[in-house]
């Protein structure tokens, strides 16, 4: 075939309409700047509100890191190991009408600047209120699924309509909003609680859902005397600082032959993520574990502990 010269040489015939392409593209991408978020920063976002809202990434070293949000501008210069953090002012979440109006979301975006080299970095919907972080075992891990017959009501599902709930699932790359549709993969005990929640306190829920099946409390547990926890390092580590209202813990069954000693083991998981997120005492709401199966009366704690498990 014909060959034929051009500002870039040498074609064939047939790729002279994709020239421009080839002559004008934009900067390759290992040209710009390279930056990530933090996570749980991503679209859909619920951040909190009333609270300095510390925002988080990565990008290269010394960057320098430009963050808009609503009618605030930061700007910061990035760490020698590429890390970066802004601090928002404290700001108000919109009052809903009803729990199934959906508020007007908002955009924040990020500038990174090196060497006159810009890449700029968006994430959407976002949306304030009320953040609870969401932890323990199988029955903080379950999901709500589609068995009507074990919600309350039975048409849980076809009412969840609440556009102002959200969920983040520790280790996924999404939020997820609240519809008959999404419902089934809610935490059912975070979404129960958040649902009644909502209804009170009429602002936006996020939920920040980390949990393991059969997990003991040791695993989640971050300060002395206690050795820091897989479940810490790994769920609990890379979320702390993300502004949050306040926890809920599910579990207990696999601690029962701890018996009284659980209340240490407790009151060090509150007092150590407490001091991790620097937030002050936010609160922690936690189930006092039913019972299961039957016990005599001059034997209470079933053979099984939870008895004691309760009264720790």
């Amino acid at each position: 075939m014909q060959m034929t010269s051009g500002l870039c040489g040498g074609f064939f015939l047939t790729w002279i309409a994709l020239m421009p392409l080839f002559c004008y593209s934009q900067a390759p991408v290992d040209s710009l700047v390279q930056a990530e978020w933090g996570a749980p920063f991503l679209d859909n976002a619920v951040l909190q509100q009333q609270v300095p809202l510390p925002i988080w990434g990565k990008t290269e070293p010394e960057a320098k890191v430009t963050l808009v949000f609503k009618a605030q501008s930061k700007t910061v210069t990035a760490q020698k190991d590429g890390s970066w953090r802004v601090v928002l002012d404290a700001m108000p979440a919109q009052r809903l009408k009803t729990v199934n109006e959906a508020p007007v979301g908002e955009t924040m975006t990020v500038t990174y600047e090196k060497n006159g080299v810009k890449t700029v970095k968006s994430i959407k919907n976002l949306i304030l209120g009320d953040v609870w972080f969401c932890a323990g075992q199988s029955n903080m891990a379950g999901a709500i699924r589609t068995n009507k017959s074990g919600h309350f009501p039975e048409d849980t599902l076809e009412k969840a309509n609440y556009p102002a709930l959200r969920q983040f699932q520790s280790g996924d790359a999404a939020w997820v909003v609240c519809t008959p549709e999404t419902a089934p993969v809610f935490k059912r005990t975070a979404f129960f609680f958040a649902r009644r929640l909502q209804q009170d306190a009429l602002v936006p829920i996020g939920l920040i859902a980390t949990a393991v099946g059969g997990s003991n409390i040791d695993s989640w547990l971050n300060q002395a005397p206690y050795t820091t926890g897989g479940n810490y390092s790994t769920l609990v580590a890379p979320l702390v600082g993300y502004g949050i209202r306040g926890a809920i813990w599910y579990q207990g069954e696999s601690n029962e032959k701890d018996r009284r000693g659980y209340q240490p083991k407790l009151e060090s998981l509150i007092t150590g993520w407490r001091k991790a997120w620097n937030q002050g005492d936010f609160p922690v709401h936690f189930v006092q574990l039913p019972g299961i199966a039957s016990s005599s009366l001059d034997n209470p704690a079933g053979g099984d502990g939870r008895a004691e498990i309760r009264q720790a």
